[in-house]
């Protein structure tokens, strides 16, 4: 930006200007001359509830197991149905850089020290209530057997588990009576919030998981939809969860995405509006 500054005072150029204007460096903010640019307004108090999401994707995935991905794609079709001790929240100004807030676990402290992080489980969650989970109330035992099958079977365990690496943060998750979680760190470190909210390391699946159901082609959540169906090579199917924690939420009853990975393909149904995103 000084560089860009120096320019305009230099040259008075409109590519210095231009250049400023790009970059916030000006006095005021840019003008749109061409009126295309949309302005982010907040209306979520004018939201009503219904309707199907028709979105795109451009390929498949190998499996719905979370701790056996790597896949961002895939990660993306987990992230609606399984639900992560903490998560992001909304924020006025960025919605993707909101502060980290419960999710699985209703309210969370440090210790003094910052050596320990605990957690209550929330109350009220309930599992997806197709069989073998059959819409029963979490608890911490599903908690306590996440965190064993993810050190055991994730590929970004290591990130986590100082029993995998040396520099990880956390040491140990224990689940002293029916309602805490309580995590044990190496090393005072307050953004392991922000670790346990990632879409790729720590997930609470049911301990029906291990032989209730087949995790890699099938999913029972607690998330704000259930994953009604899996077509390889050709869509994924959410259902609204009707008894999902935040009240009034989800406001779409379902999304459907379609796998269509030829972009020119892709470009025709969204510009004929079978799809809504592109």
């Amino acid at each position: 930006i000084a560089r860009l500054r120096a320019l305009a005072a230099a040259g008075g150029t409109a590519l210095g200007a231009t250049l400023l204007a790009a970059c916030g460096g000006g006095d005021s903010e840019p003008q749109d001359a061409s009126g295309l640019l949309e302005r982010p307004e907040e209306t979520t108090s004018q939201a009503r509830n219904g309707g199907v999401w028709q979105d795109r994707i451009d390929g498949d995935i190998l499996g719905l197991d979370v701790n056996l991905n790597t896949s961002s794609t895939s990660f993306q079709q987990m992230a609606p149905v399984y639900e992560h001790l903490v998560k992001y929240s909304l924020s006025k100004g960025d919605p993707v850089d909101g502060p980290v807030v419960g999710e699985v676990a209703e309210s969370f402290e440090f210790s003094g020290d910052g050596l320990t992080l605990t957690m209550k489980l929330r109350p009220d969650n309930t599992w997806d209530p197709r069989p073998p989970t059959s819409g029963r109330v979490m608890t911490v035992d599903d908690v306590k057997f996440s965190w064993e099958r993810t050190i055991a079977r994730s590929p970004f365990a290591g990130d986590m588990y100082t029993g995998l690496n040396p520099t990880a943060p956390i040491e140990s998750l224990t689940t002293p009576d029916s309602s805490t979680i309580s995590i044990k760190l190496a090393y005072p470190y307050r953004s392991v919030l922000e670790v346990l909210a990632h879409n790729t390391y720590f997930y609470v699946m049911p301990v029906e998981t291990d032989g209730g159901f087949d995790a890699r082609n099938e999913t029972r959540g607690s998330g704000p939809f259930f994953l009604e169906e899996w077509r390889p090579s050709e869509r994924f199917v959410f259902k609204k969860n009707p008894n999902w924690y935040e009240e009034n939420r989800p406001f779409l009853d379902g999304i459907q995405r379609t796998i269509i990975s030829d972009y020119s393909t892709a470009l025709s149904q969204f510009e004929a509006g079978a799809i809504w995103t592109l």
